[in-house]
């Protein structure tokens, strides 16, 4: 009756005792840089990727976020992560065991020899009880540790559906120079046919610029044709199917650049997936502190066994010479000297939490600037592509205008071979900036994560549903 008198007192005070520092979002001061709130919604708003209207695109994403094998990889994880909790909740409460013994005993005498059988199997229960709330505080770091594989997960989710869009743009892009450099090889060939059969015709020197011209630009077709091609198995490797079709020859056609505001919230940084999963890190380093310090004062330790057992000399009260077999016991146990381990571990915890807070800044500050510099480079790229649009418009009407005074004069000949140059260096660098735009936008939402995150992890391979777990005394 004291022992239970005892462990019913502890049990009523252990719920409010736990050592080391509660956790506290640790404050970073960034700009608070802020657009109209439904702006700030839509930046971080959700399925982004159906924004330029590319039904391949969409297609390719679904795809990869079914059967990407670093997003199965990433949901096993979870799955690992959330055992790992249940295995720590479990030294909360008593284990329970089972075992049997067998004993066979020689008794020498001077007259005659005797033997006793001792046969006692014996269930058992030994309880640690958490009065200083050292197991609660390895919960609390491991309940961290799972939310950061979940946090990991998003952050698999935000990588591919982004990669899966560079590799598109990236292939609709190789595909788009490819056809620059095929329609410049034709208006060229077509060219240098009329030089040679303009009145007066053009010199030997004019026709060969013309033809090295030509071939400059076929020289470039095998590059591009790689590249476009590179681009296609990346996006086969991110939706893991090696034999996937995927619609080719369209370039940019049909697929628009979604128009993005000048500035966001600084607040909607906090739900960027690796942010989360920093500061999940930092909790499970700051609950491991509390858990160390708590190795300073006594474990109470109770145990208990029963059975019935059977002796061959001395049979027992109960029919077939069986005897109930019991006993109960407890103990604390506390550190007198350690040599500095206990201290030692207490300074590992907090030294590493101190490096789990400066990486969680680390981590923010970083999405700011990711954020930002996407920003800029977005609009910068815009303003790039539309003067290059308009430096091409002007090429192309410039080298209309020369086509059409051929054989008037032969001092066109050689201003007609710099149009062509210029425009098709202008046309290849328009795609490049195209291209730029639409990345700036990729990554615009990479820095951001946001809910959309949450909206694509639907489609993403899941983790087992969590188990119900024992709720903590």
């Amino acid at each position: 009756m004291g022992v239970a008198a005892a462990a019913a007192l502890l049990l009523a005070f252990m719920p409010g005792c736990t050592l080391g520092p509660d956790y506290k979002r640790p404050e970073v001061k960034l700009p608070d840089y802020v657009i109209p709130p439904r702006e700030a919604a839509d930046i971080a708003g959700l399925h982004w990727w159906t924004l330029p209207g590319d039904a391949e695109l969409l297609k390719l994403i679904q795809i990869a976020l079914g059967s990407n094998l670093t997003l199965k990889a990433a949901a096993s994880r979870v799955d690992v992560a959330r055992s790992g909790v249940m295995v720590v909740q479990s030294n909360l409460y008593p284990h329970a065991d089972y075992g049997t013994g067998v004993i066979r005993t020689h008794k020498p005498g001077r007259y005659q020899r005797s033997f006793e059988t001792v046969i006692a199997p014996q269930p058992s229960v030994s309880w640690t009880l958490d009065v200083w709330g050292r197991v609660r505080r390895q919960v609390e770091s491991a309940d961290a540790i799972a939310a950061g594989a979940e946090e990991g997960r998003r952050a698999a989710v935000l990588m591919i559906v982004s990669e899966v869009a560079e590799a598109y743009v990236r292939l609709r892009a190789a595909e788009t120079q490819y056809k620059i450099t095929q329609d410049s090889i034709t208006r060229l060939s077509h060219d240098l046919d009329a030089m040679s059969s303009s009145t007066p015709p053009a010199s030997e020197v004019a026709r060969a610029q013309l033809f090295s011209s030509i071939e400059r630009y076929r020289a470039n077709l095998p590059l591009l044709s790689a590249t476009a091609d590179q681009a296609e198995n990346d996006l086969r490797l991110l939706c893991a199917d090696p034999t996937l079709k995927i619609s080719r020859g369209r370039g940019f056609a049909g697929l628009k650049t979604p128009v993005m505001p000048h500035t966001i919230r600084s607040d909607v940084l906090l739900r960027r997936p690796d942010v989360a999963q920093a500061e999940q890190r930092l909790i499970a380093a700051n609950a491991q502190i509390g858990a160390e310090m708590a190795l300073y004062l006594p474990q109470i330790h109770l145990s208990a066994s029963g059975g019935i057992g059977y002796s061959s000399l001395f049979p027992g009260p109960m029919p077939g010479g069986l005897t109930p077999v019991w006993a109960l016991a407890g103990n604390a146990v506390g550190p007198l000297f350690a040599a500095g381990a206990i201290t030692g571990k207490v300074d590992i915890a907090k030294g590493e939490t101190e490096v789990a807070l400066a990486e969680y800044q680390e981590t923010l500050l970083t999405a700011f600037r990711d954020t930002k510099n996407a920003l800029i480079a977005y609009h910068r790229s815009t303003k790039h592509l539309e003067a290059l649009i308009r430096s091409q418009n002007a090429l192309e009407s410039a080298v209309a205008k020369t086509q059409d005074m051929l054989g008037k004069t032969p001092h066109e000949y050689t201003g007609l071979i710099l149009l062509h140059n210029e425009l098709y260096q202008a046309q290849i660098e328009s795609a490049l900036a195209r291209k730029g735009a639409f990345d700036a936008v990729v990554n615009i939402y990479k820095a951001t994560g946001g809910g959309w995150v949450d909206e694509a992890a639907v489609y993403a391979p899941q983790p087992k549903p969590p188990l119900q777990r024992v709720p903590i005394l």
